[in-house]
């Protein structure tokens, strides 16, 4: 087979890798079938922006005035902006079951395949790329994605084939060779997988100690000694067990009523990973009207209570929310709720939002006290 095929079906062996770890990362729903196709498609892409630059910037600039403008400064610009506060919410562990991570993943997909297909084949630099994809695991791996440990030795491996054909003298390699090479990367790889990987290199204490000291966010990577990062605040999505907690004292949110007393909720999470609680289902349906059905027997007595809510210190989608919510008044009308009346807003709200939650209060049977 001709060497620049077998250099071009590696480089997008090498970028689909990257773009699996990424899926993994990002909790994406496309299957490895997908991701693949995905990855051939950015890299064709990739083929014709880097051989025709300034045909590809000309259509580039035409998709740009006729379809991105409304994106971002037009009428849509709002979905871009809550697409960004999203994706940041998102990386930093808040993990949301919305519309945006589709868009977020083929966003990646694209960056990655371009990014890598343009150092390895066009510009010769694969050092750089091969140092890019080792970043990205180590990265990945240190935010708590497992599956980067495995993904990065398969990158490995591949890159390593990829340099031994590119030193290749000839034109035409032996692809059995090749196959054989591959064969004898990917057991070694494996092996070295399987291995213990529990068993701390060679430390130095103080040096260790220090960095510690000087940079405390470390304390919150893996290898700092505890299960994950962790707040005393509100949070958006179930956090891993274990180790020491960050104080946050930020306002979340300041309620106004007429009830005596007051109950909120919060999520309610009902499997044990080993590491984390989490729900084992979550099915988001998107409200309109602000209207929820009673989930009560008609038997029960009990009466409507209103409160106001306004958002404190912290930047959200989730409205709080007393159980049975029974309709919520919010500025544009548009929230999302699960069957468990979890409720959130269809975009990020920070301090000052207000919005009004009506929700049914059973009375108590030995007494006059709401019952929430």
């Amino acid at each position: 087979m001709a060497k620049k095929w077998i250099m071009f079906i590696l480089s997008i062996s090498m970028a689909f890798i990257i773009n699996m770890s990424i899926s993994k990362g990002l909790a994406s729903p496309y299957a490895p079938v997908a991701v693949l196709f995905f990855t051939i498609i950015f890299v064709l892409l990739a083929v014709g922006i880097l051989k025709y630059p300034w045909y590809s910037l000309a259509l580039a600039g035409y998709v740009f005035a006729f379809t991105a403008y409304p994106y971002l400064y037009g009428e849509k610009s709002k979905y871009v902006k809550n697409f960004i506060n999203w994706s940041i919410a998102y990386a930093s562990g808040n993990e949301q079951i919305n519309s945006y991570i589709i868009p977020l993943s083929i966003f990646m997909y694209a960056v990655i395949s371009f990014t890598i297909y343009a150092f390895v084949v066009k510009l010769k630099a694969f050092y750089i790329a091969v140092g890019t994809g080792i970043c990205i695991f180590a990265i990945q791996w240190y935010g708590f994605v497992d599956h980067a440990y495995t993904y990065m030795l398969y990158f490995i491996a591949v890159s390593l084939i990829y340099y031994a054909v590119a030193k290749c003298p000839d034109q035409v390699v032996d692809t059995g060779i090749i196959g054989w090479g591959l064969i004898a990367s990917v057991v070694i790889m494996g092996t070295f997988h399987i291995m213990p990987v529990n068993v701390k290199p060679v430390s130095w204490q103080p040096l260790d100690q220090w960095v510690q000291d000087t940079f405390p966010i470390v304390r919150t990577w893996r290898g700092g000694d505890i299960a994950g990062p962790a707040t005393t605040g509100f949070s958006e999505g179930p956090q891993r067990l274990g180790g020491p907690a960050v104080a946050d004292d930020r306002v979340v949110f300041y309620v106004k009523t007429t009830a005596e007393s007051l109950y909120l909720r919060g999520a309610v999470y009902d499997t044990y990973d080993g590491k984390t609680w989490k729900n084992s289902h979550e099915k988001w349906t998107v409200n309109r009207d602000g209207i929820i059905p009673l989930t009560y027997s008609k038997n029960v007595r009990g009466r409507n209570i209103s409160i106001e809510i306004m958002e404190g210190q912290i930047k959200t989608n989730v409205l709080f929310s007393a159980l049975q919510p029974i309709y919520v008044k919010i500025p544009d009308g548009t929230f999302i709720n699960d069957e468990d009346m979890q409720l959130r807003y269809n975009g990020q709200v920070s301090s000052g939002f207000k919005y009004t939650v009506t929700f049914f209060s059973t009375y108590s049977r030995s007494k006059g006290d709401e019952n929430l």
